[in-house]
């Protein structure tokens, strides 16, 4: 409940005047609804006892123009209401998924994010889009069932007290049945269906982006089989979604009928008493048939309030992540930029201590490392002991539980994230590649980059003679994570990316694991002649990438220590030629 006040809090935050003014313009096409059926019944009936009597002639037939003022401000009312409402919505649910991204970004950077990226996506679409709801079909139907039978109780009291109370007493128990479908075993319900959700996404995001592999080893049929049986558990889980809302439904048509006869008879029992005249007894009973149509729309919605309700939780979570995250960014804003000058430290490392979880043991212990502006290092070191966390590290893609880090003079968890990316940049095994023209995938790193620009940068990464042998050279358009290229042209176009950054500091995590010795061999030459004169730290396991290395050293056990050079025939076994 708490998450989706705050969702609504801070709709009514950045739209105001579109929030007040919906619930307004809500109320209006409502209100005049009940009284265009109430004064249109009440208006029959006295016309029927008038034409019954001798003041036929002097009826006053004002209530006519009031039932065609009724249907226009119903009509005009409601339009206004939705083109209101829906575009302020559909503003703050743009916002809404900004700051959800940047929530998983925070966490992805802190290391905090341990969901699979179709998971992470169900979070960024499925969840704000669930939202949409909350204002529309919630907070503004409910405000206004609330305020209108108020309104009208208290209208209806000056004429029959009693039936007054019936009628209200009616309504409340409807507004309690479908505050009832909310409930626990409602909310276990919304679980089980986002549970559903997310597996199917999972499911057939690994169907998509691995079947040419399970087709090759023969598991593509086993893994369709797991994305159908996660179809039929989201059917099952929408079709109790679908049981609950007839259930509603059901019940505010019962309830409309129980009201109808219940107010009748107590309006009929108040003429009898000689508490009001014959024709507020239509009054009354249309009335009582109007009313309940204010609960439709929450009838509708009143099911989906648990997968609401959990879909604010999550999101909320995510906001308050990236509000920080951002609040950190803005105090960042100012800080200095780094020096690289001859003969002093571009990276410094002190004390450095870093473990996954309070209770496990540290991957960095005390660890110190200095790297002299122009020098070239290599850490080598077995698989699991911690190089890669090293460098994502450095690269503030993870944060240390200790110790002090400093780029270029200036201290890393101070310096502004722009001027950080400007002065290093981080190649490796994992290349992300967009599913966009090879232009826009290099104009990830600079946007202003000229076509002149992308072309020395394919250049010095050897891929120039590859993109001109292309009908379309750089409009080429390749696929979903690189489809179009081969790992080693991959490597190489994140290479001409990270180019045009032009970095003072490189980071190459495993730049040539997973690819043939050929195809290595040219990675690496390309990754050498950009990075000359400048400031490299290699995470590797490679004999061929210690080649040129100003220093090597060994990571442990959480400690770094140096290897002289030339290398041990120990450390070169320790090493693969491939």
């Amino acid at each position: 409940m708490r998450s989706s006040l705050r969702i609504i809090w801070l709709l009514q935050k950045e739209e105001p005047l579109a929030f007040w003014g919906g619930l307004f313009l809500a109320f209006l096409p409502a209100a005049a609804g009940i009284a265009l059926l109430a004064v249109s019944g009440y208006f029959i009936t006295a016309t029927a006892i008038a034409g019954l009597s001798a003041g036929a002639i002097a009826f006053n037939s004002a209530a006519a123009s009031h039932i065609r003022w009724y249907a226009a401000i119903r009509i005009f009312g409601r339009y206004l209401e939705r083109v209101i409402t829906h575009d302020a919505t559909f503003r703050f649910l743009a916002n809404l998924r900004s700051g959800v991204f940047r929530g998983l970004v925070a966490r992805e950077s802190n290391g905090t994010l341990s969901q699979r990226s179709a998971t992470a996506l169900s979070r960024v679409v499925s969840d704000v889009d669930q939202l949409d709801g909350l204002f529309l079909r919630l907070v503004v139907p409910l405000a206004s069932a609330t305020i209108i039978t108020g309104l009208t109780l208290v209208i209806l009291w000056q004429y029959s007290p009693m039936a007054s109370i019936a009628l209200g007493a009616v309504q409340a128990a409807g507004l309690t049945v479908l505050a009832k479908s909310g409930g626990h075993r409602q909310k276990a319900h919304a679980r089980r269906l986002n549970a559903a959700r997310d597996a199917l996404r999972v499911r057939v995001s690994d169907l998509v982006r691995g079947r040419r592999d399970l087709s090759v080893f023969g598991g593509l049929e086993q893994q369709r089989q797991a994305a159908l049986k996660a179809v039929n558990q989201l059917d099952d889980a929408q079709e109790q979604t679908e049981l609950t809302d007839m259930r509603n439904q059901a019940v505010v048509s019962t309830m409309s009928q129980v009201m109808v006869a219940v107010t009748f008879l107590f309006a009929a029992y108040s003429y009898q008493q000689g508490q009001m005249e014959l024709k507020h007894i239509a009054l009354f009973a249309f009335v009582a048939l109007a009313l309940p149509e204010l609960l439709i729309s929450i009838a509708n919605s009143a099911g989906s309030w648990s997968k609401m309700s959990g879909a604010a939780d999550r999101v909320r979570s995510l906001l308050t992540v990236g509000q920080d995250s951002e609040a950190l960014q803005t105090a960042r804003s100012n800080s200095e930029t780094p020096v690289f000058e001859a003969g002093n430290d571009a990276l410094s490392l002190k004390d450095i201590q870093f473990a996954y979880t309070s209770k496990a043991a540290a991957i960095l212990d005390n660890v110190d490392l200095a790297l002299p502006t122009g020098s070239r290092t290599v850490v080598i070191g077995p698989s699991g002991a911690g190089k890669s966390t090293l460098a994502a590290i450095v690269a503030r893609l993870q944060t240390p539980q200790n110790g002090s880090i400093q780029i270029g003079g200036v201290e890393l968890s101070c310096l502004a994230e722009d001027k950080l990316r400007a002065t290093l940049t981080v190649v490796g095994q994992r290349t992300q590649i967009f599913h966009s023209t090879i232009a826009e995938n290099l104009r990830v790193a600079r946007e202003d980059a000229t076509d002149a620009e992308l072309w020395e940068a394919l250049a010095h990464a050897g891929l120039k003679e590859l993109v001109e042998g292309r009908q379309e050279k750089l409009e080429t358009r390749l696929g979903e994570g690189g489809l179009g290229l081969s790992g080693g042209e991959g490597r190489r176009l994140a290479l001409a990316r990270a180019y045009l950054r032009n970095p003072e500091i490189w980071i190459a995590d495993e730049l040539t694991e997973g690819l043939d010795h050929a195809t290595a061999d040219k990675v690496l030459a390309s990754f050498r002649a950009m990075t000359r004169g400048k400031t490299v730290l290699m995470v590797s396991h490679r004999a061929s990438e210690l080649e040129g290395a100003d220093r090597v050293l060994m990571l442990d056990e959480g400690k770094l220590t140096e290897v002289a050079l030339p290398l041990s025939d120990e450390i070169k076994g320790r090493l693969r030629d491939d």
